[in-house]
């Protein structure tokens, strides 16, 4: 090789490594300012993807959705994979009015890019408003699986369309028989905040659904119902829920014999307890069956003991009656079963009180169920003690076969009835 030769060679590798360096610099510059400063950046690298991506967002921030689109264009150019360009031409198509187009180029972006949180919320949206509700809520489940921080906003936002749109409060009930694992959120939402009859809507759904309500979603729905006054639903709802053969009637007291394990939920037997006070479902010889519910005091204050009853009792006059035994029970007063109407706790029964040693024997109470403020009522242990250590007790106490009937009339003698006659 000629010496002239030679050096055109060595100059043209020369010029070769400068150029290959300055495109080093000016890519990792341009790569350096896309974020920050896009036009800067593409001034350095004219297709850096980046630098295009930013600045069609920001041309749309700035509300100039021509210009963000037709740099959205210059980047598919220059990189065609880009999710990111199917959004910015997205919104600039809703941007102008034209939701067809922004519709089918989100759908595109989310098949590219399945968790750009813009795309999805806007498809979300536009679901929501076109009645597409099975299709919003899978989209609402892929973007709390990737961003559940948007659960904050989102849950109480699907509330207020339940509250809106019966349709909607249906479609939400029958996605939550598949359990996301927003289904706890959306359901306290919606009975802490959405009206009654969205919540009996969503609730219903879920009950009549495989699988129906746990014990806690039924047990707060039905709480729900009663905090609203809404006792005749909140007891058909439960009788419902309990799956009981009633056709042999409704009793007046739920599970009066204790052969039913005892829920607490809804229109069942409470048996709460407090520090001092255990209550429990026992087998027991003496009992009409194979159960008793047994009370122990540990020598320690019984105020409100939890152990209750919700009643539903039409206005008329009734007998209370129940089965009692007593081992060593000690009080200030004695223990009493009271009724009260659940309105203003106004008490309309009382029993005999129990206090000491005694074997099985049978209490009975007359009372009568107003005609007004009385839609429901509590049957409940309590001690009348004045407060103190007169609240204090000790021992046990075993109940069974507790009944609510017609009171029976009441019958003069013939020798009673003589001297009324006389009397006239």
């Amino acid at each position: 090789m000629s010496r002239p030769a030679h050096y055109a060679l060595l100059l043209a590798a020369l010029v070769l490594a400068v150029f290959a360096g300055w495109r080093i610099v000016a890519t990792r510059t341009s790569d350096s300012l896309a974020r920050s400063a896009p036009r800067h950046a593409l001034a350095w690298d004219a297709r850096n993807p980046d630098a295009l991506l930013a600045l069609a967002q920001q041309q749309l921030n700035t509300d100039h959705p021509r210009q963000a689109a037709t740099t959205a264009r210059e980047l598919l150019r220059s990189a065609p994979l880009q999710a990111g360009a199917f959004t910015i031409l997205a919104r600039a198509a809703a941007a102008r009015g034209d939701h067809d187009t922004a519709r089918k180029l989100f759908g595109i972006a989310l098949k590219r890019a399945p968790r750009d949180q813009y795309a999805r919320e806007w498809m979300i949206g536009d679901q929501l408003q076109h009645g597409d509700y099975a299709a919003a809520l899978h989209n609402v489940d892929v973007l709390f699986g990737f961003a559940p921080q948007h659960r904050i906003a989102l849950i109480p936002l699907l509330a207020r369309v339940a509250a809106q749109d019966p349709n909607f409060a249906s479609a939400l009930g029958t996605h939550l028989t598949q359990r996301p694992r927003w289904r706890d959120a959306m359901l306290a939402e919606l009975l802490a905040h959405a009206p009654i009859g969205t919540v009996d809507d969503v609730f219903g759904t879920l009950q009549s659904a495989a699988g129906g309500l746990s014990d806690d979603e039924a047990g707060r729905w039905f709480a729900r119902l009663e905090q609203d006054g809404q006792w005749g639903e909140a007891y058909s709802r439960w009788l419902g829920w309990t799956g009981v053969d009633l056709s042999h009637g409704i009793p007046l007291v739920f599970n009066g014999s204790f052969e039913r394990p005892v829920s607490g939920i809804g229109f069942d037997w409470t048996m709460r307890g407090e520090p001092g006070v255990e209550i429990e479902r026992v087998r027991s010889a003496g009992a009409s069956g194979a159960y008793a519910a047994q009370v122990t005091f540990r020598r320690r204050r019984a105020n409100d003991m939890g152990f209750q009853q919700t009643l539903m009792l039409a206005p008329g006059t009734y007998s209370l009656s129940f089965r009692a035994r007593g081992d060593d029970l000690r009080s200030d007063q004695g223990l009493e079963w009271d009724i009260a109407c659940v309105a203003g706790g106004v008490a309309i029964a009382t029993s005999p009180r129990l206090d000491g040693s005694f074997e099985w024997k049978t209490v009975t109470a007359d009372f009568t169920v107003p005609a007004s403020n009385c839609p429901a009522q509590r049957l409940m242990l309590t001690n009348p003690g004045a407060g103190g250590s007169a609240k204090v007790v000790s021992g046990t106490l075993w109940f069974d076969d507790f009944h609510i009937g017609p009171a029976r009339p009441v019958v003069e003698s013939h020798h009673s009835l003589q001297e009324h006659r006389k009397a006239r």
